[in-house]
């Protein structure tokens, strides 16, 4: 199967992405075995008010699907969203919606 151009693309302009492993050689009519992994595989967390400013909260591997975090003592906004980005910095790749710190 070959992917179209504008699939390739838009596969590549995504901060996530899967990378698959090229396979060292391939004979027709025989099986290909195809290996990938999800990159990056962490996320950075941030606390922010309004993208104004951002306090660094924890990270996770991005298979976990949750992870405890601590609102920063020096956070002085009484409202926040978290804001995650790829570990290497790119995104943000998600957010929260806004909600009451006290």
């Amino acid at each position: 199967m070959r992917l179209s151009a504008h699939v390739a693309l838009a596969f590549a302009s995504s901060a996530l992405a899967l990378l698959i492993d090229t396979p060292p050689e391939a004979t027709r009519g025989s099986p290909l075995n195809i290996t990938w992994k999800l990159d990056p595989d962490q996320v950075v967390f941030y606390l922010s008010n309004n993208n104004e400013s951002y306090w660094p909260i924890g990270f996770a591997n991005i298979h976990d699907g949750s992870v405890t975090a601590q609102v920063p003592t020096t956070y002085s906004y009484n409202t926040g969203h978290i804001i995650a980005f790829t570990n290497d910095g790119l995104g943000p790749v998600g957010a929260s919606q806004q909600f009451p710190v006290n």
